[in-house]
């Protein structure tokens, strides 16, 4: 039998859906005859109905080596990638198939349409699981670094408040603020007045015999002397004696104390430390904050697809220009238009009839599609 008798043979095993058999002339066809690319279609067709499709995919490579403008072989090949789930190599072939059928106006109807419709939809669920769980992956992530940072500012509070009480330092400074004490009088400066002209003053002690007296009208003088000074003193430094009483009332109200008990505490080196229910608190907020943000991202989770009823029949988008044939069914202008001038003047599923003044807008379509891409701005990628 020559190739040709082969492939009849063969074609009659495949009617009869015995794709083993039928792969096994086409096989000796090929080996009869190994430059024809028809055969290479077929057998990998036998394949895709056994689901064989690593096989399928090795036919069609070998059919398109042959002829690279078999429709067949794209198309096939484009099936057995998609069940691959090699989806965006599978849709390099199918739309390269509806390219050359557009070029040698075979017409295949739909389904080449529908076979891009689910590798654009398979594919586009693929990348929204991935999408999905990053989100998640995210938000746990953010959430155990809060708690974290939450556990580890409680354990320096903790240490620093028990650092202070157990720190020797924190008397001393304590007794350094002491309150201001008026019940002792204030002992005014030496004055030149007390110390005689001929006196040795480093030697010169008060009430031993030797040293010059004072008389009652020096000793006058020199006391009014020490208040005139005392009270210009004050007024240059902008002391006055309220001033002393609030200075007292803050020491010993413990106003301004580095250790007073207050919302915050403050370290030597000027570092602020929040009691422990303050940071949990905190950090409670910040959670709740994060989770309400993330909760707002559910609507985005689920899986979003677009219509089938808001796709063209060619070129699978979403329809932008929508109009509709007399057979009721809608395309995108630019994509039937192309079809009438390049493959016929029919309508490219019911076979029927169709010339470019047949064409309707429809209207009610290209709103719901405004609508759908104002609610979903994803959809501008899909």
């Amino acid at each position: 039998m020559n190739d040709i008798e082969l492939k009849n043979k063969g074609n009659k095993f495949f009617a009869a859906r015995k794709y083993d058999d039928a792969a096994k002339c086409y096989s000796e066809a090929i080996a009869k005859k190994p430059g024809v690319s028809i055969y290479y279609t077929n057998r990998a067709l036998c394949h895709l109905k056994s689901r064989r499709y690593d096989r399928v995919v090795q036919d069609c490579r070998a059919a398109l080596e042959i002829d690279p403008m078999q429709v067949k072989a794209h198309f096939f090949l484009g099936q057995a990638l998609l069940e691959s789930q090699c989806y965006d190599e599978s849709i390099r072939h199918f739309q390269r198939a509806q390219d050359l059928a557009k070029e040698q106006k075979v017409n295949y109807g739909d389904d080449i349409a529908s076979l891009i419709r689910v590798a654009r939809k398979r594919r586009f669920a693929i990348a929204e699981e991935a999408r999905v769980a990053q989100e998640i992956e995210l938000q746990t992530y953010l959430n155990r670094l809060i708690i974290e940072d939450r556990d580890r500012q409680i354990e320096a509070a903790k240490n620093h408040t028990s650092k202070n009480l157990m720190s020797p330092s924190s008397s001393k400074v304590a007794t350094s603020h002491k309150p201001l004490s008026h019940n002792k009088p204030l002992v005014p400066p030496p004055h030149p007045l007390y110390t005689p002209p001929d006196c040795d003053k480093e030697n010169h002690q008060p009430g031993k015999p030797g040293s010059n007296p004072v008389t009652p009208d020096e000793i006058s003088s020199g006391h009014e002397e020490v208040d005139h000074k005392k009270s210009s003193e004050s007024l240059v430094n902008g002391t006055s004696d309220s001033h002393n009483e609030d200075v007292h009332k803050m020491s010993s109200s413990g106003e301004g104390h580095p250790f007073n008990a207050g919302e915050k505490s403050q370290d030597f080196e000027g570092q602020q430390y929040r009691s422990p229910e303050e940071i949990s608190k905190k950090a409670e907020d910040y959670l709740m904050e994060l989770n309400h943000m993330f909760a707002k991202l559910d609507e985005r989770r689920r899986k979003r697809e677009v219509p089938d009823y808001l796709c063209g029949k060619i070129s699978f988008d979403i329809l932008r220009e929508p109009v509709v044939t007399p057979s009721g069914i809608t395309y995108d202008r630019k994509d039937i238009e192309e079809h009438l001038q390049r493959v016929g003047h029919f309508d490219p599923i019911t076979r029927t009839a169709l010339t470019v003044d047949m064409l309707v807008p429809n209207l009610a379509i290209k709103e719901v599609v405004d609508v759908f891409l104002e609610e979903n701005e994803w959809a501008h990628d899909y």
